[in-house]
């Protein structure tokens, strides 16, 4: 079954492509449609944002020799420390799935330059931390 909201937020995917395809110079129109339409995830919009997603190199091969409940378990280990990493800096989670992670750092006040640079600072810092702990994690 599909909920009211599931079916209001596809009316409005289509929606939006139907008027980029039609209208010349409906852009900005589109734009804000995508913007809402992304703001009625998390209530928020930010001007400025680092998305960071992290995807473990080697990790399907890895998969065909581990068995499925040590994988798991890494995985499991991995994030907990992964999520640790982007709460020091002040960088939320958005999702895991299969063995990708992404985050997402923003600038609270977009037109300060020095809050966009700190922002991508804080984003880079958990990269940086998440090499580290791939590194010396033990699958």
């Amino acid at each position: 079954l599909v909920d009211a909201g599931q079916e209001e937020g596809r009316a409005r995917r289509i929606d939006t492509q139907a008027t980029l395809r039609t209208q010349p110079g409906a852009r900005s129109r589109a734009e804000e449609v995508v913007e809402e339409y992304i703001a009625s995830f998390s209530g928020q919009v930010h001007p400025f944002a680092v998305v960071s997603f992290a995807d473990i190199v080697g990790f399907t091969t890895m998969a065909s020799m581990v068995p499925a409940s040590n994988l798991v378990r890494y995985l499991d280990i991995l994030f907990g420390k992964f999520d640790q990493v982007a709460k020091k800096y002040g960088v939320e989670k958005i999702k895991t799935i299969g063995d990708c992670y992404m985050c997402v750092g923003w600038a609270e006040e977009p037109d300060r330059r020095e809050l966009r640079q700190q922002t991508a600072y804080r984003v880079l810092q958990v990269a940086q931390e998440m090499h580290y702990i791939i590194g010396n994690t033990v699958p």
